[in-house]
């Protein structure tokens, strides 16, 4: 097999490359979430940890490694009151782009922090799919000004006609942070 052939093998599927004979052999997905589970195991375990900087690491690796079964641990560390593990949470949530992680990104969208509330609106385009546009549409009452911004961010990315209005009305606004966003 030639050198080419193996790397187009590599990218395209789940193998590993056995060292010697250059033997491929392909990974069935439950192996492959068994040579994950150290990892993912330790990743989960760090989320609990008292060092900040740990729990953020955790939530990068569980973002990078791409295990749904991490989601409700991640949803859980929203509830932390640092707002860059809530960021970073998020942002993994957004990488796994699970749709059951819609909900707790909504609520992540009314965060005091703008970071974090930010952070939800980037997670969430990337859950674009499973986004209700009704739900963004009531955000932009909301009396937080980050959230407020973050769904004119949202409705203006997903392009969604049935937000026109909304977001008209906000040219209105008597707040004029929102109106200029």
């Amino acid at each position: 097999m030639s050198h080419k052939a193996i790397t187009l093998a590599l990218l395209l599927s789940s193998v590993t490359l056995q060292t010697g004979c250059f033997k491929l052999v392909e990974k069935r997905p439950h192996e492959a979430q068994a040579a994950l589970g150290p990892e993912l195991k330790k990743a989960l375990q760090d989320l609990g940890a008292q060092d900040s900087d740990i729990r953020i690491d955790a939530a990068i690796r569980l973002g990078e490694l791409g295990d749904l079964s991490a989601v409700p641990a991640l949803v859980e560390t929203l509830k932390d009151n640092d707002p860059s593990v809530k960021s970073y949470a998020i942002k993994a949530l957004g990488k796994l782009k699970s749709p059951s992680a819609v909900p707790a990104l909504m609520q992540a969208l009314k965060d005091e922090n703008g970071n974090v509330s930010f952070a939800a609106a980037a997670a969430l385009l990337a859950l674009k799919d499973h986004v209700e546009v009704s739900t963004v549409i009531q955000a932009l009452n909301d009396e937080n000004e980050n959230t407020r911004r973050s769904a004119i961010y949202i409705l203006g990315q997903l392009k969604n006609p049935s937000a026109t209005p909304a977001l008209i009305q906000t040219l209105r606004s008597e707040d004029y942070n929102t109106r200029i966003f």
